[in-house]
């Protein structure tokens, strides 16, 4: 009976059990799983015995040997973590000659941070280690203190870094900007990573924001012109609790007499963000950098904390989308760390939400720009972006009474620094 099962072949006889007529490729592998003491797995072969008769030609397909796959493997993941390591340093270096180019900008506008008294730093808004803000005190606010003027528009600015570097003052060229424009500006701070994860970031700048909208008519500000902007890492964080707060606003059919409303605020600006993290994990991973450490930040869900895929899941349900406010996102053409394409894909899926959205690209302009290299340069962005939500049809002319912004560097040495910036 076995010559007859294999085809009148004389093999050595092995248990029944492990060497059951099997037919096709598919056979051969299963055989090559369960025959281990057997067989020479990959050949099909009887250890000590002729190769087994199969019924089909296509039976016989080498199967690559597991000592060869492991070592396979493991070359590829030194491989894969050289390169990544590889990225990671010239990522740095580039990081650290941008900083060494752009170190007297640095220093002018640390200067301003300490020393301008017109900066209250480190306002206490909740228990936290990081739950403090800045605020940036135009005369025109303490003169709508005093009683003579009105109260001034208001900024709440959350700053990026990429959930692990951020800190309230890198938005300090933005606050003294707007201290120019009779503006009262409150830069949001929060924790990084490793010391939380994206969950508690948001649950921080809400904090902030909270207080923002209690507390600035204390400081000169108008509580209902309070626009909110943020950029990189910020402007997620921002979006995800606009999202939060809006569901949990409809949900709960807050009224506005006893709670503030995320409806009450004049709009939302948004600058590089990275909307889609899915999205950007595969970018990462696309320059060699990896996207381990993005995981690790949003505790191994990206879909979760992507507002993107959270809208076209149809989370956002029509009662939370009519508290949103306005919004506009903005992104450089030439920014390299997150794809400018997630602008566009998000105001897609905030317009098909009922959303009133614009989204704008600009040509040439890099990640970090907008709030770093720009004002270097004496170039006015962020603010020609945020005036229209705050004066309206005035804002041009409010804009043109502004003084000149100086370039705090050569224009030649900030150019340099923004083609080697790595972000």
């Amino acid at each position: 009976s076995a010559q007859m099962a294999i085809g009148r072949r004389p093999v050595s006889m092995a248990p029944r059990s492990l060497c059951m007529p099997m037919q096709g490729a598919e056979a051969m592998s299963r055989a090559c799983g369960l025959c281990k003491p057997w067989f020479s797995c990959g050949t099909g072969q009887l250890r000590g015995a002729p190769l087994l008769a199969s019924t089909a030609p296509e039976a016989q397909i080498p199967v690559e040997k597991p000592a060869t796959a492991i070592k396979r493997g493991l070359v590829f993941q030194i491989w894969r973590c050289l390169r990544c390591s590889l990225a990671l340093l010239a990522l740095v270096l580039r990081l650290a000659l941008y900083a060494a180019l752009l170190a007297v900008p640095f220093i002018k506008a640390g200067c301003m941070y300490f020393c301008d008294k017109r900066v209250r730093r480190g306002v206490r808004v909740g228990p936290g280690s990081r739950q403090l803000v800045d605020i940036y005190c135009p005369a025109e606010a303490v003169a709508a203190l005093e009683g003579r003027a009105p109260k001034v528009p208001v900024v709440v600015a959350v700053m990026g870094g990429a959930w692990v570097l951020g800190h309230r003052a890198w938005n300090v060229q933005l606050g003294q900007r707007l201290m120019d424009a009779g503006i009262l500006m409150i830069a949001v701070d929060y924790r990084n990573f490793p010391f939380c994860t994206v969950p508690d970031m948001v649950d921080d700048v809400g904090i902030g924001l909270s207080w923002v909208m209690e507390h600035a008519e204390r400081y000169g500000g108008d509580p209902s012109n309070i626009l909110i902007t943020g950029q990189s890492a910020g402007a997620h964080l921002v979006a995800l609790l606009l999202l939060q707060r809006s569901m949990e606003e409809s949900r709960t059919l807050r009224s506005r007499g006893t709670a503030r409303s995320v409806a009450e605020l004049r709009g939302f600006v948004g600058i590089s963000g990275p909307w889609d993290l899915v999205t950007l994990a595969a970018h990462l991973e696309a320059r060699g950098l990896g996207s381990w450490l993005l995981r690790r930040i949003c505790s191994g869900d990206l879909e979760r904390y992507s507002p993107t895929l959270l809208l076209q899941r149809g989370q956002l349900k029509a009662e939370a989308a009519a508290l949103l406010p306005p919004m506009l996102l903005y992104h450089g053409e030439a920014d390299k760390s997150v794809p400018p394409a997630l602008s566009l894909h998000f105001s897609e899926a905030l317009r098909g939400s009922g959303v009133a959205v614009r989204a704008e690209l600009a040509p040439g302009i890099a990640h970090a720009e907008v709030i770093l290299e720009g004002p270097m340069r004496g170039e006015d962005h962020q603010v020609q972006l945020l005036l229209p939500f705050l004066l309206g049809e005035g804002h041009r002319d409010h804009f043109s009474r502004l003084p000149p912004l100086r370039p705090m560097f050569p224009r030649a040495i900030i150019n340099l620094a923004s083609h080697v910036m790595p972000f």
